[in-house]
């Protein structure tokens, strides 16, 4: 079965608007500016919505580079084919930030 680190790298270049040559398997979420808390959560949705959904929240954070997320989606069986009809969704759809100010 082929590794899925190919669908994933462009699965997270795509949803944090990144060039795929700046991901790495030594790559660390701290070390992308735009990965702050909110898009984690983002990334982790479009991940078990177009990789694998057997991907627990849990498992997810647990990860502390791209490598381990990788091999971690490799063991769960995902087949590193994204599934095009949700990513398009998730695309067209992006998650808005809210924020409520309140006096």
């Amino acid at each position: 079965m082929p590794s899925v680190e190919p669908a994933l790298f462009s699965l997270i270049s795509r949803e944090l608007r990144l060039g795929q040559t700046t991901l790495s398997r030594d790559t660390r979420p701290s070390e992308i500016a735009t990965w702050d808390s909110l898009s984690n959560a983002g990334v982790f949705v479009a991940i078990q919505t177009c990789l694998c959904e057997d991907l627990s929240f849990e498992d997810y954070i647990a990860c502390s580079s791209l490598g381990e997320l990788s091999d971690l989606l490799d063991r769960l069986g995902c087949d590193g084919r994204l599934n095009t009809a949700s990513a398009s969704q998730i695309s067209a759809n992006p998650p808005q930030r809210v924020v409520e100010i309140t006096s």
